[in-house]
């Protein structure tokens, strides 16, 4: 939703900027002075330039949901989130992580293991609580969507009350720190 917001903000200053230019080129005309046509196609390869920019800045924006079911049940939610619709399930998003860092641990038998440790704001802390505890009780799963892909769909084996969240699976050391670097806003 954020998106279209912005890319509809974009359009309208492109928009308002074009028609601006439009009423200055014909107050030139009415005065009968000459117009600047190479500085007037330079000034709209400005405009287009920055839109082209301002756009692909804006596709580029994070978005992070924690949703309540499994990878099927919860793409439906994720495609109406993204459309602006109104949801039932999204538990999280980008805007409750606080931060998310790449880190190597040891298990039991030795073997090293690279996570993402994800820690949220008190809201999240507080919904991450309400809903792991809900799905516990009868091993419901929580999906993680990043950008359009379920990065993972793990079944709540307890209730989560500290507001942190270890994402494990086949990381690797470069993959665990791109991962963490998305999740924490930094790229």
């Amino acid at each position: 939703m954020r998106f279209n917001i912005c890319i509809f903000v974009i359009c309208s200053l492109c928009l308002i900027t074009l028609l601006l230019s439009c009423c200055s080129a014909f107050k030139y005309k009415e005065s009968g002075e000459d117009i600047d046509t190479e500085a007037v196609e330079g000034f709209y390869s400005e405009v287009v330039s920055s839109f082209e920019e301002n756009v692909s800045t804006a596709q580029e924006e994070t978005i992070l949901l924690f949703i309540e079911g499994d990878e099927e049940t919860s793409e439906i939610i994720y495609e109406k989130y993204i459309k602006g619709e109104e949801v039932q399930g999204v538990i999280l998003t980008q805007d409750n992580v606080v931060f998310a860092i790449a880190k190597e641990i040891t298990d039991e038998a030795g073997n090293k293991q690279h996570i993402i440790d994800l820690g949220f704001d008190e809201v999240g802390k507080k919904l991450f609580e309400e809903s792991t505890t809900h799905l516990y009780q009868y091993g419901g799963e929580i999906s993680i969507w990043y950008n359009g892909e379920c990065i993972s769909s793990p079944t709540v084996q307890a209730p989560l009350t500290d507001g942190r969240v270890m994402i494990s699976g086949n990381l690797t050391e470069e993959s665990a720190k791109e991962l963490a670097e998305k999740l924490d806003g930094k790229k």
